[in-house]
């Protein structure tokens, strides 16, 4: 059987991880931005996915509507503000000295969060 590339891997896991935080970290919460709930939600970043260093941080990305994320290119101002009261500023502090700095992920480290993130959605009946 053939090795996926860290490409292939990327994309699994972020489908993975995407969905537990959808459907089950923050399935009752409303957009991280607006505030509202609505019927379609995207796993959105605060600080985007290109700092490849936070893109699967947890405290990075949370349930925001399609509206928010894609039509305002984030609503970043009103997520800094929404994710301080969810997380703490020294959080989200953290979050913006960290982004810049360099990482690269082993196959063995995605190989490991697909495994998590798998069995999460497993425990949830979530495929």
């Amino acid at each position: 059987m053939r090795k996926k590339s860290k490409i292939q891997l990327d994309k699994k896991l972020w489908g993975l991880f995407s969905k537990y935080i959808r459907l089950i970290r923050d399935v009752d919460d409303p957009c991280i931005s607006c505030g509202e709930h609505k019927d379609t939600y995207h796993a959105g970043h605060y600080i985007t996915r290109a700092k490849k260093i936070i893109k699967f941080d947890e405290r990075n990305v949370n349930k925001q509507c399609v509206r928010c994320n894609s039509f305002l290119e984030g609503n970043s101002a009103q997520y800094r503000v929404n994710l301080i009261n969810k997380i703490g500023l020294s959080e989200v502090e953290e979050l913006e000295e960290i982004q810049n700095n360099l990482c690269k992920f082993s196959t063995e480290w995605y190989e490991e969060k697909i495994k998590h993130y798998t069995e999460i959605l497993k425990e949830y009946n979530i495929g």
